[in-house]
């Protein structure tokens, strides 16, 4: 696939994507400007160089008074989760699976950051097979504890419209999400991606060709 500012040759739809918006023909491009450590700098503050200054006591009792009566209640708390999750269902394209991406090791393939090996597994797999994929997905919701969440799949592949969550354990939490997802959803344990080929090939029958 070719960047429609440059002719640049991408692998697939999502390097497409992720050239797309950096691209240096792109009018509207997004720029990322280089923090202190990426140019090899080292910055300071007034606790690594020794001028901490001291605030005024007025200065403090203004912050104290402007902080009173700021607490949240039950009732608050879970009246802003709600908004929130309202947002991001109404605006899905500000989700990143970089917010999302707890313990496991953020991996970047062809410009996609992926969580772990074995996300990276499954995507070079879909791409040996000709299958698009996307990881930027709509969430949808599901109750646990009395209390309603989003659940955002790893893949979706629009051409079968089919969902794909690794996942190396299930939890409870995890067994109530998938039995309320609405769709076709295929679950990549630790024992499935050990072969893909048979597992995602043959058992749910992605590919109509045998798989090698």
């Amino acid at each position: 696939m070719d960047c429609k500012y440059c002719n640049k040759l991408c692998k697939n739809l999502n390097s497409l994507k992720q050239h797309e918006v950096r691209c240096k023909s792109n009018p509207n491009r997004i720029v990322i400007k280089p923090s202190y450590g990426m140019l090899g700098k080292k910055g300071g503050n007034q606790f690594t160089t020794g001028r901490q200054s001291k605030m005024k006591p007025e200065t403090i009792e203004k912050i104290r008074i402007s902080n009173t009566g700021k607490r949240w209640d039950d009732e608050k708390k879970r009246a802003h989760s709600e908004s929130m999750k309202l947002a991001v269902i109404n605006h899905p394209e500000a989700y990143s699976k970089n917010n999302v991406c707890g313990r496991v090791k953020r991996t970047d393939y062809n410009g996609v950051m992926l969580k772990g090996s074995w996300e990276v597994n499954v995507a070079k797999w879909l791409d040996k097979h000709g299958l698009m994929w996307e990881t930027e997905v709509n969430p949808q919701t599901y109750h646990w504890n009395n209390s309603t969440h989003l659940y955002f799949p790893d893949f979706y592949i629009s051409k079968l419209d089919t969902y794909i969550e690794v996942k190396g354990y299930k939890t409870e939490r995890d067994e109530a999400k998938w039995s309320q997802f609405v769709g076709r959803l295929i679950v990549v344990d630790k024992h499935s991606i050990r072969d893909l080929d048979s597992y995602l090939g043959r058992t749910h029958k992605l590919v109509s060709a045998p798989c090698s």
